[in-house]
């Protein structure tokens, strides 16, 4: 009988404790998960200090003022001239983010500290920020403040260089942003096809969701989805400059991040004459060449090439070598940079492959 006791008054005191305890805190582990890496290893841009360098990374838009083809990336701070040479996102990053993490390079200037600048506004108008210490080769780490909301928010990074000529720098090597996970399952996050790109014809878009039974919800103006936003059935026939956001959606399961794709559709040129006779001055315009162009000689990112129209140089990082003669089709994007005279071609996306042709 007392055996029997002890036992109801066992029972007794576990329900207690399951009923003081919140239902949705049972078997929950709240934890944080990166939802983005900006790799700094990966060079490509413009080589230049004064000269802002866009990069695209796995749907996000970044520009950086700094040296982008060297790998890690350069990135400046305020010099002694007074200028900053940030690394600034020019889209919101969609999930509340809880912190950043800094992997630094070597730096040729004192660099202090760092500085992060989050805000609601893509001109960084009344910005959070947060500051860090800088040692070369370790990380950084900026934790969002407990009163503060990160979700939906641009970020700037600022390297607080204090002594140092004009051209020292910092070098970034990754930046990656957490947010708050654990609890239920994330739906995963959709993806497109074909990739986010610069495009000549019309791009009839997929959105996949490897989470079976998962509704995916998009926008094509560039605002972010909710569950009030169209339903993904079929393809998307995209002609013109387009930012494509998709989220996944399933009941009893938390909702996927928003994933970023953005379609470009510059001005197309057919020959090189043609485009040289619409740039006569540096641009950050986005435009194309379709025609054929044959390799005539490249040394590290420079690249000359040649069509029946005239010759032209092309500058930056092509993610190809090419031989003399080599054929270069499918069409070509950069923007134009007028240097000692000279109009240069400078490369926003990674080159076809060459086709052996005539030395």
């Amino acid at each position: 009988m007392k055996r029997s006791f002890t036992y109801l008054m066992a029972a007794f005191l576990m329900m207690l404790t399951l009923v003081a305890q919140p239902l949705g805190m049972r078997g929950q582990t709240r934890t944080e998960e990166v939802v983005y890496t900006l790799d700094g290893t990966i060079t490509g841009g413009t080589n230049g200090y004064a000269t802002e360098s866009e990069i695209t990374q796995n749907g996000m838009t970044w520009m950086v003022t700094g040296n982008t083809t060297i790998n890690p990336w350069r990135i400046g701070g305020k010099n002694l001239s007074g200028v900053d040479r940030p690394l600034y996102s020019t889209s919101a990053m969609s999930d509340n983010i809880t912190k950043v993490v800094i992997t630094n390079g070597s730096a040729t200037a004192t660099v202090n500290s760092m500085t992060l600048y989050v805000s609601s506004s893509a001109d960084f108008s009344n910005p959070t920020t947060v500051t860090g210490s800088f040692s070369a080769g370790s990380t950084t780490t900026f934790e969002r403040p407990a009163a503060a909301d990160w979700t939906s928010k641009y970020f700037k990074l600022v390297y607080n260089i204090t002594t140092g000529s004009s051209n020292q720098y910092a070098q970034l090597v990754k930046a990656e942003f957490y947010k708050e996970s654990g609890g239920m399952e994330s739906v995963a996050t959709p993806t497109f096809s074909p990739e986010a790109g610069s495009y000549t014809t019309t791009q009839n878009v997929t959105i996949s969701c490897t989470t079976t039974g998962a509704t995916i919800y998009y926008t094509t103006d560039g605002t972010a989805p909710t569950t009030s936003s169209a339903v993904y059935s079929s393809p998307i026939a995209i002609s013109t400059t387009t930012t494509v956001k998709a989220m996944g959606v399933k009941a009893g399961m938390s909702n996927s991040s928003v994933a970023t794709a953005v379609y470009n559709f510059p001005e197309v040129y057919t020959n090189i004459a043609a485009w040289k006779a619409a740039h006569t001055a540096t641009s950050s315009v986005v435009s194309g060449i379709s025609g054929d162009l044959t390799a005539v000689f490249q040394s590290g990112t420079t690249l000359y090439v040649q069509d029946a129209t005239g010759g032209l140089m092309i500058y930056g990082s092509l993610g190809k070598t090419y031989n003399n003669g080599d054929v270069i089709s499918g069409g070509v994007f950069g923007t134009s940079q007028l240097y000692n005279g000279t109009m240069e071609f400078k490369p926003t996306s990674t080159f076809p492959e060459g086709v052996a042709g005539t030395a």
